[in-house]
């Protein structure tokens, strides 16, 4: 830079350096946690979707920030009249990383591999074998024609109905990624329950960007570089390298973000105030269906299925304080959450606000259960519920300890453990060693039945996640005619009778929906954020 500066009538050329130009050509994304594997088909956490995300295609995907339906490497599909098979024509032109051409023999070859393989790791397999059959993969998968691919609701668990959720299976790229045929084969092929190590290091997709085992700094970064063949082409304004930087400490991710060392970052909503109101940093709310819920355990007597049980559960949903766990806990990020369909989903509007905190009610519904205080003050003899949460979720474990503070105020004892990790607060989740679990769902594909099946469905028909031992008939039955309706009517009608069903016999609290706060810096254009698909960093230019 060149300043002219006056003093007494001379004028004096004072050189000041430039300011240090940034690579336009690279976003610097300071994620959360490391990624698991780079195996779409055995891929089950969020950190390796991120990455997957932006190396790997889908059949169908979603159009950019919202969440419509649209093809994506299939351009189009035919659907048979008993809405059992789908014939998908592939778009011609496409290319791999190594530049050879996608055919319908990739698709068939990608979805083999999860068929047989089954995610041994991850146990993801389920979304596509929940409509294909494992052992009858003839009978699933058809290539026609090299562009050409038929797939058919071949499992014997459907019994002969369709699933309306079909489509919408195929738009995550965990598992539905699809890779190229020969690259598997050349790497060690598919073998049953067996992870292919070499896939689980690298990959060979048709997204925008590419990645070996040389890019990922174990404990460190992962780098994902341009694909030269990626067929909506290449600008000078799209980022031909990002680099993912893996930082557990979120003071850390701060700092990056203060610093300009990271251009995308992910924080805790509570830290999001440390960087919104610096200059040049962007911290916008943005929608996700992520649900954050308490669970019942119905193994407990206090909370069993009959006439008391069902009245202590109506009183602890009476209970819970929504709204301060919302501005507090969440930092005002997220909002009511009526019931098992989240906002954004198909069919959200058949619920409405059914419970919100009366403390007044809570209290008079447990003494109608029986559970009246005792001359100490406590009701259920002095029982001490046990509530669980995620140490690793800040935001949850605070709800948590918010919700040990209300039933303390009702007369109700707690112990509260925060578990340290995801993991150890898993374990207690499949033990079902608690009464109260402070838990979230984020989708694994975008339909109701992700929703409704695992949370108010019992383990017959798939659902029970968190083993709670819930078994409502009104719910499975309407619940499980939902999956098979094609029509937009019935499936309304069927979902308005597990809600009623729900809020009558509730099984868990649905005390809010979480929005999500990604930061990045003012000189990213184009940025938009996907409730499913979250960052898609080829849309992103860097000036």
């Amino acid at each position: 830079m060149i300043v002219v500066v006056v003093i007494a009538g001379v004028a004096i050329v004072v050189l000041r350096p430039s300011a240090p130009q940034r690579d336009t050509s690279t976003i610097v994304y300071y994620m959360q946690s490391e990624p698991v594997t780079m195996d779409p088909s055995d891929a089950y956490d969020l950190w390796s979707f991120v990455a997957l995300q932006n190396t790997y295609d889908t059949l169908v995907g979603y159009n950019k920030d919202t969440t419509q339906l649209v093809p994506d490497r299939a351009t189009s599909w035919d659907i048979s009249s008993s809405g059992l098979n789908y014939t998908f024509h592939i778009r011609q032109g496409v290319k791999f990383c190594d530049g050879n051409t996608l055919t319908a023999n990739d698709v068939y070859a990608s979805f083999r591999k999860i068929l047989v393989e089954a995610s041994p790791d991850s146990g993801v397999a389920w979304i596509v074998n929940q409509t294909m059959d494992p052992k009858n993969i003839a009978g699933s998968l058809w290539v026609k024609d090299t562009y050409t691919i038929q797939m058919n609701m071949s499992n014997p668990s459907l019994g002969g109905r369709p699933y309306a959720a079909f489509l919408s299976t195929l738009a995550t790229v965990e598992p539905s990624a699809i890779m190229e045929s020969s690259w598997i084969t050349a790497h060690g092929g598919v073998k049953f329950l067996t992870p292919n190590q070499y896939i689980m290091q690298n990959t060979m997709g048709t997204g925008p960007y590419c990645m070996s085992a040389s890019d990922w700094i174990k404990g460190s970064q992962m780098t994902l570089h341009q694909n030269p063949y990626y067929w909506h082409n290449w600008t000078s304004a799209n980022p031909k390298t990002i680099v993912m930087k893996f930082t557990s400490d979120p003071t850390s991710r701060v700092e990056a973000i203060r610093s300009g060392a990271a251009d995308v970052a992910d924080l805790p909503l509570s830290m999001v105030s440390q960087v919104s109101g610096i200059s040049g940093v962007i911290a916008k709310a943005n929608a996700t269906v992520k649900s954050e819920i308490v669970t019942f355990n119905m193994t407990n007597p206090y909370m069993a299925d009959n006439t008391s049980g069902r009245l202590v559960r109506q009183a602890f949903s009476y209970a819970f304080d929504y709204n301060a766990t919302i501005s507090q806990d969440f930092a005002g990020y997220a909002a009511l959450l009526p019931g098992p369909i989240p906002a954004g989903m198909p069919f959200f509007s058949v619920q409405h606000q059914y419970y919100y905190q009366n403390l007044q009610k809570a209290s008079q519904l447990l003494n109608q259960s029986g559970y009246t205080e005792n001359a100490q003050g406590f009701r259920f003899g002095g029982y001490a519920f046990r509530i669980v949460a995620d140490g690793s979720q800040l935001e949850e474990a605070n709800a948590a300890r918010r919700w040990q503070s209300t039933l303390s105020v009702l007369g109700v004892k707690t112990n509260l453990l925060v578990e340290p990790s995801t993991d150890a607060w898993d374990t207690a989740r499949a033990a079902g060693a608690y009464d109260f679990f402070v838990a979230h769902w984020v989708l694994d594909y975008l339909d109701p039945d992700d929703y409704v099946t695992p949370m108010v469905m019992n383990a017959t028909n798939g659902g029970d996640y968190w083993h709670t031992g819930f078994d409502n008939l009104t719910i499975n039955t309407y619940g499980l005619a939902a999956r098979s309706e094609l029509t937009s009517n019935a499936r309304a009608s069927d979902y308005t009778q597990v809600y009623n069903a729900a809020m009558a016999d509730p099984n868990m609290i649905w005390f809010c929906q979480q929005e999500y706060v990604p930061i990045h810096q003012s000189y990213i254009h184009g940025f938009w954020f996907n409730p499913v698909t979250w960052y898609n960093f080829y849309y992103y230019q860097k000036t």
